[in-house]
């Protein structure tokens, strides 16, 4: 806005009138990307500690008689009387502010807060009014200047109201740092500060002054502890960081360099220079060939573009391409899961003449859809109780002769489930069960255990892998010694990999062009339908149908499907090796590792 004259002055602060235009727009941006976030993203564009309140759609408001409350809040800057100087230090003296590194799309989240106030729900309407009981106490505990209750405060509104509101609003992540920080600081640590709408990312711990340094170190160190211990089970962005907190008593400030200062980060001109160079110099700008006059000096000057000069060189002059060495490990990984060259190659003609196709994956015209029939299925709560008792007997037998055994299907990486994050699905601990975060192995093998124990015979129980997924599952049940498991528990590696292929034109335009699409606004839709063009235009260029081998190895690979899984059994010898250790067994219940009502029940058996 400075930059473009939309503010009045192009250093110092803004005016109240451009704060609230920034803070509109950045507010009306999340809300029309679906968040329905903004209002502390948007805060400190206000100096000084704030508090930032909703209020009722008034006089002069788009909002009136739209909606009862105004989508931009107000903004009240605590004074100096209000906080005292001295309440501000040992806050920043005490306060532990972190990014945990995860990332999640906190959007439905923000969704189900609106959607649970809409509908009065009663426990979360209890929350709400806990919440705002808890907000007033915590504002009263800043006059006051008590910084421990103010700790004991936050996370009590973290435990109570955010969780009612929010049942995924922790996490195993969160809580176990929660917890590693209780257990190594005891009463020094003051309390947890959730500082956002899923824990996990901004956090902050308040912990005894005397101590914050050392749990500055501490908490670095555990939080990329505990990273390791779950990346494969929760989405991670980045690695945990540990900011430098201080109040920012002066909100949006800007000030212009001139002369030799006048320069851009050093991340700029590594992007932009190597550019710059390849051209002849007649054919820049005089504004670019200043430009690199300045960083010339600069570079040889400044100790803080020391070294860009080798960065630069390695950008110009890249070492050698190690193509040949992705392709034999990928070549390696491939015959290392039993990729089918033969089929592969049966695909891609069947794809490149038009036999297999998105256009083909769709139902005739001329089928029937009809409601299921009372005769397909079989309602087990209409039996007679005596049939029941009797189906329940054979069963308990069955159960008792070891005739039954459970297979897991967990070879996916739950893509759908983390909206793009790649964690192992069977790993991800989903839900709070009994007071701890379990994932859906946990719960499989919980509902196998009780179930070998209605008659003393354990369960074998399979869980079936890729080579997305063995590793880290396979180092997950060492970990816990099988999560307790009693009986035989197996992993069944994938005996099947399959090659990604480059698209066909004509799938990326039946798909963007002939399926339901949610239409855009004008220039959104322009900004799509580029994006459209270039990826087909990449297709063409690429060569339709070609293997596509220009990516990390484990890019180009993808899982085949569970309807290999049965087969798999067959052949990497995990059924051979049952029937083996079992001879009596006749049965498999086969299901996919999110199908939670799945139980080996002795009357459907």
């Amino acid at each position: 806005m400075r930059a473009t004259g939309q503010a009045q002055s192009l250093t110092g602060q803004l005016s109240e009138e451009e704060r609230r235009v920034v803070a509109a727009r950045a507010i009306l941006g999340e809300w029309l990307g679906g968040s329905g976030g903004g209002w502390q993203d948007s805060g400190g564009v206000w100096p000084g500690m704030k508090l930032i309140q909703g209020v009722e759609a008034g006089a002069g408001d788009p909002e009136l008689g739209i909606s009862r409350g105004r989508l931009l809040p107000n903004h009240t800057i605590f004074t100096r009387d209000d906080v005292t100087p001295m309440t501000r230090e040992q806050l920043q003296e005490s306060l532990v502010l972190v990014h945990g590194g995860m990332a999640q799309d906190v959007g439905p989240i923000l969704e189900m807060v609106t959607e649970k106030y809409l509908l009065r729900s009663e426990a979360e309407w209890a929350g709400r009014q806990e919440a705002m009981r808890l907000f007033d106490k915590i504002t009263g505990l800043l006059r006051a200047g008590d910084i421990a209750a103010i700790g004991a405060a936050t996370e009590r509104n973290f435990r109570g109201p955010i969780q009612s509101i929010i049942p995924w609003a922790s996490n195993l992540y969160t809580e176990t740092l929660i917890e590693r920080a209780r257990a190594a600081f005891g009463e020094d640590f003051w309390g947890f500060w959730m500082l956002g709408g899923m824990a996990g990312g901004g956090m902050g711990f308040i912990f005894d002054p005397a101590r914050k340094a050392e749990a500055q170190g501490w908490l670095q160190e555990m939080m990329r502890a505990a990273k390791r211990e779950l990346e494969s089970a929760v989405p991670f962005a980045m690695d945990p960081v540990v900011y430098d907190f201080a109040i920012n008593e002066r909100g949006t400030w800007a000030e212009l360099l001139a002369g030799q200062q006048a320069l851009m980060p050093a991340g700029y001109y590594t992007l932009t220079v190597p550019g710059l160079l390849r051209h002849e110099q007649r054919t820049l700008s005089a504004f670019r060939r200043a430009e690199l006059d300045a960083f010339g000096a600069a570079a040889r000057s400044q100790p803080a573009l020391a070294g860009m000069v080798q960065t630069l060189f390695d950008r110009l002059l890249p070492q050698g391409d190690s193509q040949d060495g992705r392709q034999q490990t990928l070549s390696a990984l491939l015959d290392a899961n039993g990729f089918d060259r033969v089929q592969h190659e049966q695909i891609r003609a069947d794809l490149r003449s038009g036999r297999i196709g998105l256009a083909q994956n769709r139902l005739p015209v001329r089928s029937a859809i009809e409601d299921v029939a009372p005769g397909d299925v079989v309602d087990i709560t209409r039996l007679a109780e005596r049939e029941a008792e009797e189906l329940r007997a054979l069963g308990m037998d069955a159960l008792a002769d070891g005739a039954v055994a459970v297979v897991s299907l967990a070879g996916g990486a739950g893509s759908r489930w983390t909206k793009g994050a790649g964690v192992v699905k069977a790993l991800n601990p989903f839900a709070r069960v009994g007071g701890k975060h379990r994932n859906f192995i946990e719960v499989h093998l919980a509902k196998s255990r009780r179930a070998g124990a209605l008659t003393g015979t354990p369960i074998p129980h399979v869980i079936t892998t890729s080579y997305l997924t063995h590793a880290p599952i396979a180092d997950f049940l060492a970990r816990t010694r099988n999560s307790g498991y009693p009986g035989p528990l197996l992993l069944s590696p994938g005996r099947a990999v399959g090659l990604r292929l480059i698209p066909m034109a004509r799938d990326l335009r039946f798909a963007w062009e002939e399926m339901p699409q949610q239409l855009l606004d004008e220039q959104a839709q322009k900004v799509r339908e580029s994006l459209h063009a270039a990826l087909i235009n990449w297709a063409q260029q690429a060569g339709e149908g070609s293997d596509y081998t220009d990516n990390l190895p484990a890019q180009c690979l993808h899982p085949v499907g569970h309807w290999y899984e049965v087969p798999n059994l067959l052949r990497n010898g995990v059924l051979a090796r049952l029937l083996a250790e079992r001879p009596t067994l006749r049965h498999l219940l086969v299901h996919n590792i999110d199908t939670l009502g799945a139980d080996v029940d002795p009357l459907l058996l």
